[in-house]
Formats: C-alpha cells, sequence, structure tokens
C-alpha cells in the first residue's frame, strides 16, 4: 500500500487521534487523507488493521488507496483514503435542523450495511470500539455506507484483556464503563443500538456527562442493573466490582423513550414499529452475551422489507446484498439468501 505523498486541499475534519483532509491523486481522482502525528506513549494499530481489512475488500468498509509517512510535525502517518461526501452526523444534523428525522426506508438500508460491517470485523476478530455516527460515511446518491477510522480497532485474542477507556461516551458498552476488560464483539453491538435509537429520536439516545450519570442514564431505559448482570461482563483476575446500589427501576417501554423533541418545545413519539422495537431489544441489554450478533441483525424481521424483491421504495446501493464469501459461510436468513443470485 505504500504511495508518494499528495498534497492537502482542504481540512475536512479533525478528531482525537487523527485530522482528514481532501487532496487528489495525480489523475485527478478526489481521496481523504488521515494525518496522525505518531506518539511513541500510543499503540496506533489503525495501519495494521486497515491492511488485514483490505485483503477482505469489503463494500462497507472505507477503501484505504495507499500510506506514507512525512516529517513535518514528528513523523506522521498519511493514510490515503477513498472520499465519501458526508457522516451519517452531518446527515442527522441537516434533518434535526428542520424538525425532521430519517425515512424508516433508508434506517433499513443504512443499518443493513453498517451490521455488514460489523459482522465482517467480528469474523476477523476485529473490534471496532469507537462505532459512532462521525464514524460512518455516507454517500447521499447512491446511499452506500462505508465504516470508518480505525484509529481505536483492535484485533482481540481471546482470554486477553484490554483496555476499557475507549469508545465515545454516549455509545460506550456498560461493561466498558464498569471496567470489565475481558469484552468482545457485544461491545460494538451495543453502539450499533445506540446508533438504531438515534435514528428515532434524532440526536444521542444516551447522553451522560461522565461515566456514572452515562450508566443513570441507561438506568432509566433499560432499568436497574443488577448483581448477575453485572457479573456477566467478564473482567480478568482480581478485577474486582465494589459494592454497588441502583435505585429499582423497571425497564420502560419504548414508546415512552423513543421521543423526538421538535424546535417548538413539542415531543412526538419516535418509533418506527413494533417490529423496530424488537431488534433494539436485541441489542441494548446489560448482559453482553444476550445482544445479537451482526449475523443475527442481519436475519432480524426489521429488513425483511429491504429484502423483499419489489418491497422497497428506496433505490438501493448497488453492493447491497453481494456478500463475501466469509458472509456467505455465515448467513442462513432465507430471505438473506433468495438475494444471492
Amino acid at each position: 500500500m505504500p504511495c508518494q505523498p499528495l498534497p492537502l486541499e482542504k481540512k475536512l475534519g479533525a478528531g482525537a487521534f487523527g485530522t482528514v483532509f481532501r487532496s487528489r491523486t495525480p489523475s485527478g481522482c478526489v481521496v481523504a487523507i488521515k494525518q496522525v502525528v505518531e506518539d511513541e506513549n500510543y499503540v496506533n494499530r489503525e495501519a495494521e488493521v486497515c491492511k488485514m481489512l483490505a485483503a477482505g475488500n469489503h463494500p462497507n468498509i472505507v477503501e484505504v488507496k495507499g500510506i506514507y509517512f512525512t516529517v513535518d510535525q514528528g513523523r506522521t502517518m498519511n493514510l490515503v483514503l477513498e472520499h465519501v461526501p458526508q457522516t451519517m452526523r452531518s446527515v442527522l444534523s441537516f434533518l434535526s435542523k428542520r424538525d425532521m428525522r430519517m425515512k424508516s426506508s433508508r434506517v433499513q438500508i443504512y443499518m443493513y450495511q453498517l451490521a455488514r460491517a460489523l459482522l465482517f470485523l467480528h469474523q476477523n476478530d476485529i473490534l471496532h470500539r469507537d462505532v459512532k455516527p462521525e464514524n460512518i460515511l455516507i454517500n447521499p446518491e447512491t446511499h452506500e455506507l462505508k465504516l470508518a477510522d480505525f484509529g481505536s480497532a483492535k484485533k482481540i485474542v481471546p482470554g486477553r484483556t484490554n483496555v476499557t477507556y475507549i469508545c465515545s461516551r454516549f455509545y460506550r458498552a456498560p461493561e466498558l464503563i464498569l471496567d470489565r476488560e475481558l469484552y468482545g464483539p457485544a461491545t460494538d453491538i451495543w453502539a450499533y443500538g445506540c446508533i438504531l435509537a438515534e435514528l428515532a429520536v434524532g440526536c444521542p439516545f444516551f447522553i451522560g456527562e461522565d461515566n456514572v450519570s452515562q450508566l443513570v442514564e441507561i438506568t432509566r431505559v433499560l432499568g436497574s442493573l443488577t448483581k448477575a448482570d453485572a457479573d456477566s461482563m467478564a473482567a480478568g483476575p482480581g478485577n474486582q466490582l465494589g459494592n454497588f446500589y441502583f435505585p429499582p427501576r423497571e425497564r420502560k417501554p419504548w414508546s415512552r423513550t423513543l421521543t423526538l423533541n421538535l424546535s417548538t418545545g413539542k415531543k412526538v413519539q419516535a418509533s418506527f414499529g413494533r417490529i423496530y422495537e424488537s431488534l433494539l431489544d436485541g441489542l441494548l441489554q446489560w448482559r453482553p452475551s444476550n445482544r445479537l450478533t451482526g449475523q443475527q441483525i442481519l436475519a432480524h424481521p426489521f429488513f425483511d422489507e429491504l429484502k423483499a424483491p419489489s418491497g422497497h421504495r428506496e433505490a438501493l446501493p448497488p453492493q447491497l446484498f453481494e456478500y463475501t464469501d466469509e458472509e456467505l459461510a455465515v448467513i442462513s436468513d432465507v430471505h438473506t439468501r433468495s438475494r444471492i443470485k
């Protein structure tokens, strides 16, 4: 993947681990360049992870076109990526400013692709560990979705502990908040569930100011965290939870929690329906083992309309049902199988 340095045209965004610029190749192709200044105190695995993912050529993983290093402000890694014009965050912000929300048909298109991306990662024992709307790229013309920003991603070794201060707070799974270091793919699935809820209400679903208040916000929806729930979150030897107490709370029905706040101050019910709520039920669970897997998400009835040959009115992305060999090995849903040519 090594390539020649490219000129930077325009800053597109910045995050905790890097800055993204727009650029052009000598042939005139528009690309994005992510610059990451190397830090001896931080292990950056992004290039390594991207090389592993590039071999799979998955349609819902942002394509890495090349990599080069510069030394302007210290040794800097430059990842040359395909350019995708929008993020899910920019789309949600556009809708929110107009008191609008995403259509159910569009939610199906985007979340099906995101589930495919996560399934591909997890099949390769890779956790993204920062799934959020800012890291999800969207082409507004084709409705293609690409998962991006693998600065926090890591190939997980079963039985080996991992840092828990990871993932943006609003999308951080309970086991991370509680410092349970033997976590797995269910952390990404939790973030997926938070995004699915956000698409209904137009803003982050659980908004806490710190880890404690984040747990409180989750409790207000899911009900009290029990000792059995906490014990189900694996941790390393000697990492025992201290005594904790949450006031008894019952799990709230989605009809009471999925509300869209309009600029007029009015609140409207925002659920996409019973089947959508059943998908949320399978994602936002205290216990990691109770959350759906990527494979199970793809088979969920919420996406049946999307898979029906004549049941969806939206223009579908060209590679929506073009599965990789790894995906075909685990897909068992008859509706999904029926789309395979």
